[in-house]
């Protein structure tokens, strides 16, 4: 049996459910193995009980002075260590709403130093690796991957006549950037329903007579609501940063099990295939206008076809889990 204690800070956040909710399948993947694994929200005596018992000890998105102290005190009983990111935290732009919490000379430390003596690193981008390379060998790439043990369904896209944003305030500075596009596209398709979906983008809502809000829900809720909503588009406006650029493409895979296809940034992560591209605010403006004013689904039905034959070849947790075993073997010597 392989025993791993796992610890999230927070079991609710969508990272939490991309990056830390796998290795409870691993099991899935590998029977073999016996895998066993310990969830644990709150550092405490109790984990700290547990802690010699278990082989492997995974942190999901440590960064304070408490993560690091486990770190060590699980190499000081002869645990291997494993760490996972899904966002590049030592680089938060000023406009995020965390940066407040990640700019801190402290907190960037703690993260560096977990890095540098982690026993192994994984990442869901390649620019995450590229950046943390310096700091240790032993980082692998497992992308974000759409979980088919809980949405098992296959997309029918009907392209209502909806295009949707879902995110959070931490994208407040995207959508301003991309604002004047989305309002002047929008006005010019009155019959065209803009839904934007956990936050609402108040500078563009209020100058639009055919946006509507839903808010935030659990990720289950959200992605049956996702589908139902059957957007003929799903769009991904993001100005251009270094933390922006290493993130992942959750928003693509959600969308694509929505039925939908989708417009993104023409960056590494977003040139997938059916996505449909954009390399400035005016291409995004341009584009989105384009694609409200073909008539017939022929194109977008392509496009969500080649996302959905992609995801279903790379990018489903039952395959990408695998990875989490190789990394699991080779940190083990297995």
């Amino acid at each position: 049996m392989i025993k791993i204690l796992l610890q999230a800070p927070n079991v609710l956040d969508a990272t939490a459910f991309y990056r830390a909710d796998p290795i409870v399948r691993l099991r899935k993947v590998a029977p073999e193995l016996n895998i066993d694994v310990t969830y644990c929200f709150q550092i405490d005596q109790t984990l700290y009980s547990i802690l010699p018992s278990v082989d492997v000890l995974f942190l999901q998105r440590p960064y304070t002075e408490t993560h690091l102290a486990l770190l060590r005190a699980a190499k000081t009983n002869g645990i291997k260590t494993w760490i996972d990111y899904d966002d590049l935290l030592i680089d938060v732009p000023t406009d995020n709403t965390q940066y407040p919490l990640y700019s801190q000379r402290s907190v960037k430390s703690n993260i560096i130093q977990l890095i540098t003596e982690a026993d192994l690193v994984t990442v869901s981008t390649t620019l995450l690796k590229e950046i943390y390379n310096n700091l240790n060998s032993k980082i692998h790439v497992v992308p974000n991957a759409l979980n088919d043990y809980c949405f098992r369904k296959t997309p029918a896209p009907e392209f209502k006549k909806t295009v949707v944003w879902r995110g959070t305030n931490t994208h407040q500075k995207d959508l301003m950037t991309y604002a004047d596009q989305i309002i002047e596209v929008a006005n010019k398709f009155p019959d065209v329903e803009f839904l934007f979906m956990n936050y609402n983008p108040w500078f563009i809502t209020e100058k639009l007579k055919n946006s509507r809000f839903a808010p935030g829900m659990d990720i289950h809720t959200y992605m049956e609501y996702f589908r139902e909503t059957s957007p003929l588009l799903t769009i991904v406006p993001l100005s251009q940063s270094n933390f922006n650029m290493a993130k992942s493409n959750c928003c693509w895979l959600e969308a694509t099990y929505a039925g939908s296809p989708v417009l993104a940034p023409k960056w590494p992560e977003w040139e997938q295939p059916g996505v449909f591209n954009y390399s400035s605010t005016e291409e995004f403006g341009d584009n989105l206008d384009l694609i409200l004013s073909w008539t017939g689904n022929a194109m977008l039905t392509k496009g969500q076809q080649l996302s959905w034959d992609r995801v279903q070849r790379d990018y489903l947790l039952s395959k990408v889990n695998y990875k989490r075993v190789e990394c699991l073997g080779r940190l083990l010597d297995l």
